[in-house]
């Protein structure tokens, strides 16, 4: 696959660890820096041979010709579903390449939502820097399974808009060299990439579609109703998620014990009970 553009960064404090662990938590945890994301879910993960790495779309969406282990010759994928914050957004999904041997990781939408491009973040080691690379291009393998960066529509270039309209479609170039890349060399610098992985207890997608009800049979009354001098807006959208998380958590409790009543829980210092 080439990429005809690229973008560089100095980052001295990096190295191939350091890289994976940084990389890592984009890949699994993208809300810590695109806040309009609510999360990231592992679909798949597969390896192929290094000969068929172009594929990797194709074979993501077959799910024919990846192989059950990985080698010396064989490159690590995965596909990533993106969860966004708001109802009203569709997900989208992306295939990962992990390729040791060049170190980089590749990034290729697996349909067209009308603004993701395929990009490499790649480690140098001998120049010590992280560098992007893209190419003006939007990939749809859905349709043909293969990039043609000459016939694609161009995306938007380094001068343009920098937020992520709304967390999935329109990331642009941008975005990732002037918010993902400092964030990822933050991360580097300050010794942060192994303290943002997190094992979830519930289950991110059930727990987002409940979240996402539940904030709009509740919120908009609960506001309204407001009897204290606190600030509804915090205490109410943050009791909701604690409650969400906890009728996840339980509701998979119940199914593994195998029980029919619903759990009882005590709120010790709960303020104004709203929980």
């Amino acid at each position: 696959m080439q990429f005809r553009h690229c973008y560089s960064v100095n980052a001295k404090t990096v190295d191939y660890k350091i890289f994976y662990n940084i990389t890592d938590v984009w890949i699994r945890r993208p809300q810590v820096v695109n806040r309009k994301l609510a999360g990231t879910v592992v679909t798949k993960q597969f390896h192929i041979p290094r000969a068929r790495v172009d594929e990797a779309a194709n074979i993501a969406l077959t799910g024919s010709g990846g192989e059950c282990c990985g080698n010396g010759d064989s490159v690590f994928c995965m596909v990533r579903k993106l969860l966004p914050r708001t109802q009203h957004v569709p997900s989208a999904s992306e295939v990962i390449i992990r390729d040791g041997v060049n170190c980089c990781v590749t990034f290729i939408p697996l349909e067209d939502v009308g603004g993701l491009f395929p990009y490499c973040l790649q480690f140098l080691p001998l120049t010590s820097e992280l560098m992007l690379r893209w190419c003006n291009c939007v990939q749809q393998p859905c349709c043909h399974g293969s990039l043609n960066c000459g016939n694609s529509a161009a995306i938007s270039e380094p001068n343009s808009i920098l937020e992520p309209r709304c967390g999935i479609k329109m990331i642009t170039v941008a975005w990732l060299i002037h918010v993902l890349l400092p964030k990822l060399v933050m991360w580097a610098d300050s010794g942060d990439e192994g303290r943002t992985k997190r094992q979830s207890l519930i289950p991110l997608e059930h727990y987002i579609e409940l979240y996402q009800l539940l904030k709009k049979k509740y919120a908009g009354p609960l506001i309204d109703m407001w009897p204290e001098v606190t600030d509804p807006l915090k205490y109410v959208y943050e009791d909701i998620a604690i409650a969400t998380y906890l009728m996840v958590l339980w509701e998979g409790e119940r199914k593994e014990e195998g029980l029919e009543k619903k759990q009882s829980f005590i709120d010790l210092g709960c303020g104004n009970g709203l929980l």
